[in-house]
């Protein structure tokens, strides 16, 4: 999760314009950039968007309401809050259920190919879902859109790691 916020909130801040320019962001780490700078896990910034890092321990990410909501994995964790695997899963089916827009799921996680095949068909028309799988293995995703990662990836000249990103 961390992982996935600091991408989202270093793509904002420095490729971001208009509405998506300067945002604020909650993360539950320090994200370094690509200089080797570090950004505290916190900005308040002056666009109109904000990347918070949901955190399930608790529960207390089923009082947002999110535009769009990331789910990167749903393996059952915080059984001691959640008291069994059913109940932790219901929660990631009722925090896609929130989104106002669209749910980002990867469904190469078990977990979250599960959370998947839980929502209702209009909740599950508003994801999309990412993989490196081929889509065909992964049987019905119910009207998810699919953007499948190519899992060959090949050395830049620069030593960036290049790879494919096939869009529906």
């Amino acid at each position: 999760k961390t992982t996935t916020s600091s991408l989202l909130a270093h793509i904002l801040r420095t490729e971001g314009a208009g509405t998506l320019a300067d945002p604020s962001y909650a993360i539950g780490g320090t994200i370094q950039g690509p200089d080797g700078s570090t950004l505290d896990g916190g900005h308040a910034g002056r666009g109109d968007v904000l990347v918070a890092e949901a955190d399930e321990s608790d529960g207390s990410f089923l009082k947002y309401r999110p535009s769009i909501a990331v789910i990167t994995n749903a393996e059952p964790d915080h059984l001691d809050h959640y008291g069994t695997a059913g109940a932790y899963h219901q929660a990631f089916v009722d925090y896609a259920g929130h989104a106002v827009d669209r749910i980002i799921m990867c469904v190469d996680d078990d977990g979250a190919l599960d959370v998947l095949s839980a929502l209702d068909a209009d909740t599950a028309g508003r994801v999309v879902a990412y993989t490196t799988r081929d889509p065909r293995e992964l049987g019905d995703l119910r009207g998810a859109a699919v953007v499948a990662i190519e899992s060959e990836s090949e050395a830049s000249g620069s030593g960036e790691e290049r790879f494919a990103v096939v869009l529906p």
